[in-house]
């Protein structure tokens, strides 16, 4: 099939010049340009399928999250935790950066290779579960005290 393309005359002077194969050149541009455009194509249909995939691993992360994060503060509540470190996690502004629970924390963000910036810092899931699971140990060991 034939095709017509319109060149600037000084372009057209510069393929003249060097020797090039106009139809070789834009035969190679264009195949180019196709696979692109298809390639783009395919990442950017049917993505309804891939979100929900994506929705229901991010549920499932936060889900674990949350369960780790329960279990950790059940943990660092019975085993580490001071009593001041204890009530200054349970106080409404959250625990000082130099508060013994950042420890315990960074501990399980190495050993379970979590982001602890992303999944474990103040407000994350794993963090409202850490608190709730202290506040259990705290809640039933406050009498005893």
């Amino acid at each position: 099939m034939r095709h017509n393309i319109y060149l600037a005359d000084d372009l057209s002077r510069a393929v003249q010049e060097a020797g090039l194969s106009i139809s070789a050149v834009c035969q190679a541009a264009l195949r180019e340009e196709v696979r692109k455009v298809n390639a783009h194509r395919q990442a950017t249909t049917d993505l309804e399928k891939v979100a929900e995939r994506l929705r229901t691993t991010r549920s499932e992360h936060d889900a674990w999250l949350g369960e780790l994060g329960h279990k950790e503060g059940v943990d660092w509540a019975r085993e580490a935790a001071t009593w001041p470190d204890l009530e200054e996690l349970l106080d409404d502004s959250g625990p000082d950066p130099e508060n013994g629970v950042w420890e315990w924390v960074d501990e399980v963000a190495r050993e379970r290779d979590l982001d602890r910036a992303r999944d474990m810092e103040t407000g994350s899931r794993f963090f409202e579960a850490f608190v709730a699971g202290a506040r259990e140990v705290y809640d039933e060991v406050y009498p005893l005290m």
